[in-house]
């Protein structure tokens, strides 16, 4: 009895255990609705980016142009200023006394040259006098030789007409020679005075150099000076910059350059600033370019206004045309740490993650470097829902 029970449990398990071994059959995937998209070369900018630093549009230097002791020192770095305002002031004592010297030697040559320019109106009087003597006393003569050939007077009257004659040219003469030199005199004075202006201009000159005044409105962002310090010819003392016009300095490859034009637009970002980016101008473009690096130097104009500083980190961003990419919606990304992925759908339209490498965003569409061909189907919608393995049916 015992033997029997057995031999059936032994008869039973291997078609238990059979059919415990055979498989179930497989399932359908299951299938999510959502937007899909083929992927194709289509064109897009081609742009390049330099780096650079910002820098004003105008800076100065200021120092000064003699030697003398800083008295005075009116801007410190962060001041704002005008132009024409006094920012330093240099000790003007030895200066002014000169200025005070030049202006007594031009008081003297004018005093001078007035007296002699009274000489010599009072010389053309006497010449003028001399000249109508002279004419009367040449009449006589021609009037009393006529009468003493008829013998009508006698030698003695004509002789004494004929020395009165002489004498009034001689006068005459005289009086010519003293006025020339008188005029001679007057030009010479005129020269002094001539001279004495410019000493003293020369003198004023030298005196406002004590005074050293902005010469643009903007910002002081350096001071090398204190009151007490020594001034030289230069010797930089303040830097002041124009604060309403920058621009961002940057270089370029020599492969680029002959492609901008200046008034070229280009986008700036700034490290300093949050987004969005500024739009400049090319304003200028060195014309030289460095031969170790062999890169040049453009100088792009930055908004009016922009809250920039001289010394930020900047890139600028040129498009250079167009070019060929692959191009995908930039909300098709899936990002798995620090890995990108897109789904991308086979002939059977089961989504899989497919691992890409990305690029540049080109507005609402993002470059594919690697990972998709053209022709490639992607899942662009829905992505909350989808998982790898999926079937997708189109919207």
């Amino acid at each position: 009895m015992r033997i029997a029970a057995i031999l059936f449990i032994l008869a039973v398990l291997p078609v238990t255990a059979c059919r415990k071994a055979t498989p179930p059959a497989a399932s359908a995937p299951e299938t999510v609705r959502a937007p899909v998209e083929t992927v194709r070369l289509a064109p897009v900018d081609a742009p390049y980016e330099a780096i650079g630093t910002v820098r004003s549009k105008t800076t100065s230097v200021i120092s000064s142009k003699l030697i003398g002791e800083v008295v005075a020192v009116n801007a410190s770095p962060g001041d704002r200023v005008e132009a024409g305002q006094l920012l330093i002031q240099i000790n003007d004592r030895d200066v002014a006394a000169q200025l005070v010297k030049a202006r007594a030697a031009l008081q003297e040559a004018q005093d001078a040259l007035i007296e002699t320019e009274s000489s010599v109106r009072a010389g053309q009087s006497a010449r003028a006098a001399a000249d109508a003597a002279r004419d009367l006393a040449a009449k006589t003569y021609a009037r009393f030789r006529e009468l003493a050939e008829k013998k009508v007077i006698s030698q003695q009257e004509f002789d004494e007409v004929e020395a009165r004659w002489k004498t009034a040219v001689a006068e005459a003469a005289r009086v010519e020679d003293t006025l020339r030199t008188l005029e001679s005199r007057r030009k010479q004075v005129a020269s002094r005075v001539e001279q004495a202006r410019a000493e003293v201009a020369a003198a004023e000159a030298q005196h406002a150099f004590t005074r050293l005044n902005a010469p643009i409105a903007g910002l002081v962002t350096a001071r090398a000076m204190d009151v007490g310090s020594q001034a030289a010819p230069g010797l930089p003392l303040l830097t002041v910059e124009d604060d309403r016009h920058y621009r961002l300095e940057v270089i370029i490859e020599e492969k680029v350059a002959h492609r901008l034009r200046l008034g070229d637009e280009a986008l700036v970002t700034l490290d300093a600033l949050d987004p969005p980016p500024l739009r400049a101008r090319v304003g200028e473009i060195v014309p030289t370019a460095d031969p170790v690096s062999r890169s040049s130097i453009l100088k792009l104009d930055l908004p009016a206004g922009a809250p920039v500083r001289s010394g930020m980190f900047g890139r600028a961003r040129f498009s250079l045309g167009k070019r060929e990419a692959l191009t995908i919606p930039a909300h098709a990304l899936v990002q798995r740490g620090q890995l990108d992925f897109v789904y991308a759908l086979g002939a059977d339209n089961i989504a899989r993650l497919r691992l890409v490498k990305t690029g540049r965003l080109h507005g609402p569409r993002l470059e594919v470097l690697a990972g998709l061909a053209d022709g490639d189907r992607i899942v662009v919608g829905r992505l909350d829902v989808l998982r790898d393995g999926l079937r997708i049916t189109q919207e």
